[in-house]
């Protein structure tokens, strides 16, 4: 069974109220996380150093890496990148790859830029750029499969846990897949991002909250 094929029978298990994943959830807890990140950040850094090069940790490794980003000083979950934009829009890839490389400096866990990375990674002629591209998939996934045993997604009570709306618009866009993104908006402090989804007769709604 494909990824994809695996997500779209899932969510129909929540869909139809079953609880098929809840065992494999992870819990966010955002007082612990605060505190490795705050008391202990060189054991942060140690594991974001890990998640770098694309080696494997465990889901609680990883919350602290993904989700411990909300608590680094200085960092900003609403910074938005417009020359990334620009150079990607314009399939401009090794641009691109230059900006992305300059963002992940600063924000490591930066969704939307790791796929950047990884589209202009895969479309290179350089075989050693071409070669990036594993490591950007194996950070993507990492990140991904954590926000998905993060909660159901389907309602505001089990909302899936990202840091920033780009974030989620990502996780939705690229991971999730839905047949169409319908639109999105703020909920009761949560992003909720309107699909089609396969199978589904009526549109289902993602729901995103913070750490």
């Amino acid at each position: 069974m494909t990824i994809r094929k695996f997500i779209i029978a899932l969510i129909a298990i929540v869909l139809a109220g079953g609880s098929a994943v809840a065992a494999e959830r992870i819990k966010v807890d955002r007082k612990a996380l605060a505190s490795v990140v705050t008391k202990t950040p060189d054991k942060r850094n140690a594991l974001v150093a890990k998640y770098e090069k694309g080696e494997s940790l465990t889901p609680a490794e990883m919350a602290v890496v993904y989700y411990g980003q909300a608590y680094v000083p200085g960092h900003k979950p609403a910074a938005s990148y417009p020359d990334v934009d620009a150079a990607y829009a314009k399939k401009d890839y090794p641009s691109t790859l230059t900006l992305v490389d300059a963002v992940l400096r600063e924000n490591p866990v930066a969704l939307n830029q790791l796929f950047r990375g990884y589209v202009a990674a895969a479309n290179s002629t350089e075989p050693r750029v071409k070669a990036r591209a594993e490591n950007f998939q194996k950070r993507i996934d990492a990140i991904c499969s954590l926000i998905f045993s993060s909660g159901s997604g389907v309602t505001g009570e089990e909302p899936f846990i990202v840091l920033t709306t780009e974030d989620a618009m990502a996780f939705v866009r690229n991971y999730l897949q839905p047949t169409e993104i319908l639109g999105q908006a703020q909920v009761d402090g949560m992003d909720a991002v309107k699909v089609k989804w396969p199978d589904q007769t009526e549109p289902v709604i993602f729901y995103f909250a913070r750490p």
